[in-house]
């Protein structure tokens, strides 16, 4: 009997030690490190990543090689930006993917819907907007009873514009605007990818 006890305490004290010499070990784990210059929020191929304080170890050492490997890729998110999320949805009408040619004026790469009208003084009125305000990529302007949001990354001659319900915050916008003009501009056949695909670009700004 006097054995059995022993062997009990025995078993109970190596599991206390056993736990104790684990959580040292824990303890004495390399501090992680975020970089200065990393955003705590940012998206990634269609895709939002953030760091939190309780996120698992393993889940901070992901995202920040994620950041460290593809950092001209990464678009920053910031809080403002995530709390313009709980904003109501406008309706969105139409998008249309135009470039600017300095000899022909804007040149329609893609539109949905197909049977969509816009007139030429309006794509050009687009372009002088942003030409007048370049600090700015997200513009807005009233059109008929419906308003137009205009995206201009200040760098290719690339607008990217829809039309919605009237809104207060069109910036709710630009981070897929920004990933709709990052996948345009590293296509060869800038014209036939958009039309390929302005189908999935209205669904990712729908979505927003």
């Amino acid at each position: 009997m006097k054995n059995f006890f022993f062997q009990q305490c025995l078993y109970i004290a190596n599991n206390i030690f056993s736990k104790i010499t684990k959580d040292l070990k824990m303890s004495k784990r390399k501090v992680i490190k975020i970089p200065n210059e990393m955003p705590l929020s940012f998206r990634f191929k269609n895709r939002e990543y953030r760091i939190y304080k309780n996120l698992k170890r393993s889940k901070k050492l992901y995202i920040i090689s994620i950041y460290k490997k593809h950092k001209s890729e990464i678009i920053p998110i910031s809080r403002e930006k995530e709390d313009l999320k709980l904003i109501k949805k406008p309706k969105i009408f139409g998008l249309i993917i135009f470039m600017f040619d300095e000899r022909a004026g804007p040149l329609i790469l893609g539109k949905i819907p197909d049977n969509f009208e816009i007139k030429s003084n309006i794509l050009m009125q687009i372009y002088m907007n942003h030409q007048a305000s370049k600090e700015s990529k997200i513009q807005s302007m009233n059109y008929d009873d419906r308003e137009i949001i205009s995206f201009y990354s200040g760098e290719e001659e690339i607008y990217i514009i829809i039309f919605s319900e009237k809104i207060e915050n069109p910036e709710i916008f630009e981070s897929n605007f920004e990933l709709i003009y990052k996948d345009i501009i590293q296509q060869e056949d800038k014209e036939f990818y958009v039309k390929r695909e302005i189908g999935n670009m209205f669904k990712q700004l729908v979505k927003y």
